[in-house]
């Protein structure tokens, strides 16, 4: 009985970061990317769906992040970090919602998008300060953090992120010549 509580927990120790869905934080976090110009729509058929949530995402994700990172040194690109849940609604609900849409994914082929479960890799959440999923981070292949969003957003709001976190990217002058 007490290899059950003491299991308990440290299940709800790990679990205390937490789903988070609106876009408010406790700790103080840099400011969201969302003064960017509105991105048009632009059509383009969806990837295979995710296994995350069976839902198509328009998005090409890579799922390693140390190769994500030097595949965005090699391209001169910014990297697109997704920290998930398995377990998180509002991480579902990103995905139904803003991974699914064409124009978000045809924004995001100028990033390398890469999703982390945040539970399997405690030491990025540590890094990045991440309190609770879903978060995205949007940074350089060196780890320089381009802006951020947090918990579960619009699509709109999600791709001026992306576009406010390009033109940092290009005025940090990081990106391949």
């Amino acid at each position: 009985m007490r290899v059950f509580w003491l299991s308990l927990s440290l299940v709800l120790a790990t679990m205390s970061w937490g789903c988070r869905g609106g876009q408010t934080a406790s700790a103080p976090r840099p400011k969201s990317v969302s003064s960017a110009p509105r991105h048009k729509s632009v059509s383009s058929a969806p990837s295979a769906p995710s296994s995350e949530t069976g839902q198509a995402s328009a998005v090409a994700w890579m799922t390693d992040y140390g190769a994500a990172l030097k595949k965005a040194k090699e391209e001169g690109k910014p990297v697109m970090m997704d920290m998930f849940s398995q377990t998180c609604h509002f991480c579902k609900l990103l995905d139904e919602q803003v991974w699914s849409r064409s124009d978000v994914g045809e924004l995001s082929k100028q990033f390398v998008a890469v999703k982390v479960d945040a539970g399997l890799r405690p030491d990025l959440r540590a890094k990045f300060r991440v309190s609770g999923v879903p978060t995205t981070i949007f940074m350089t292949a060196d780890e320089k953090e381009l802006g951020r969003v947090l918990g579960l957003t619009s699509y709109q709001h999600m791709m001026d992120a992306m576009n406010g976190a390009l033109k940092k990217f290009e005025q940090s002058g990081t990106q391949k010549k």
